[in-house]
């Protein structure tokens, strides 16, 4: 783990978190959310927003990210001859759509707590996520906009000097 804030940040001995769970008389294993879960998920909440002249307007199918994330993170627990159970394939999302919401309901839960994916659960807390960035956007186009008469380009003039507008 990281021995400091300043120092170093190792995580050799980080075994993912799982948690065993059935239904309909199947057995599966909840997984912590990796990267590439995390992300899919983030970009699919985000994506439910719709804007108008770069405005969100409403939030559309939000519901689908939760059956997405439990289909990202859902895995056939598969006993072996050693009667040790491991991590199979994952449960496609078709597969995911056909049981009770309270299963996904309770399942979502627990990989978002699990993952810390806690931070915009809420459509208010989109909403403030969307205006946030199209704040950044509003700011980064302004500052690559040109500002003199001939239109020549006045905006940033390196990475570094683009970073530091958008990162306010």
């Amino acid at each position: 783990m990281a021995d400091s804030d300043n120092e170093r940040m190792d995580f050799d001995d980080l075994e993912p978190v799982k948690l065993a769970v059935g239904y309909g008389g199947k057995k599966y294993f909840l997984c912590e959310a990796d990267t590439d879960a995390a992300t899919k998920y983030r970009n699919s909440a985000v994506k439910a927003a719709r804007l108008n002249d770069g405005k969100v307007e409403r939030i559309e199918g939000i519901g689908d990210v939760e059956p997405l994330l439990v289909s990202l993170c859902l895995r056939v627990r598969v006993t072996g001859p050693d009667q040790v159970e491991t991590t199979g394939a994952k449960v496609d999302l078709k597969t995911v759509l056909t049981f009770p919401s309270r299963v996904t309901k309770a399942w979502f839960g627990w990989i978002k707590k699990v993952s810390d994916l806690d931070e915009n659960e809420t459509e208010e807390g989109l909403l403030k996520l969307l205006k946030r960035t199209q704040e950044k956007l509003d700011k980064l186009r302004k500052a690559k906009a040109p500002t003199d008469e001939e239109g020549a380009d006045t905006g940033p003039k390196d990475d570094a000097e683009l970073t530091s507008v958008i990162s306010d």
